[in-house]
């Protein structure tokens, strides 16, 4: 398995229009969510098939066989494995709430006390239980169980190399 871009692109060894792209090694990351792939890119796919330790290679030829280093291709990428969860979590908080309390105002005049009820709006606290909406990302392993998983990973490797170039093979 592997993947080639048709598109003409730069790089350290030159341009070539036949880049070949090809997983070297993935992790799975159980506890963040993540498979993450290092690949390699050549020039064409018969550079990618050069033993580069062959004494056959002349010393100008030294990079023969060697990945070819472009920054819109990279070396790594990372496919998240995740799902949103939402939890509902109450709390109880101290809300401000005003009320209407009553006072007994006392007036004397001229020796004649009179009482008056006035009522005030006052500010207290009470406890109130106040639920909120908390959405998380969480690992999620059913996104690749029971598949092949270089199947998975050469799809997305594949979706990423289309964001960047306009062809791009399977091989």
């Amino acid at each position: 398995m592997a993947l080639k871009i048709k598109s003409q692109i730069g790089c350290d060894q030159g341009i070539t229009s036949e880049a070949y792209v090809r997983i070297d090694t993935y992790f799975i990351d159980k506890v963040n969510g993540s498979i993450n792939i290092k690949f390699s890119a050549y020039l064409n796919e018969e550079a990618s098939k050069v033993k580069t330790n062959s004494p056959l290679i002349a010393p100008q030829n030294r990079l023969v066989g060697q990945p070819i280093r472009n920054l819109q291709i990279g070396e790594n990428l990372s496919i998240p494995l995740k799902k949103e969860i939402t939890e509902i979590v109450t709390t109880t908080q101290q809300v401000p709430v005003e009320k209407d309390v009553e006072k007994k105002v006392e007036t004397t005049v001229d020796g004649v006390t009179t009482t008056q009820n006035t009522t005030e709006k006052q500010t207290v606290y009470e406890p109130q239980e106040i639920s909120n909406e908390i959405k998380s990302q969480v690992p999620d392993m059913s996104l690749i169980a029971g598949t092949d998983i270089f199947v998975f990973c050469y799809a997305k490797l594949k979706e990423f190399l289309l964001t960047n170039f306009k062809k791009v093979e399977d091989c």
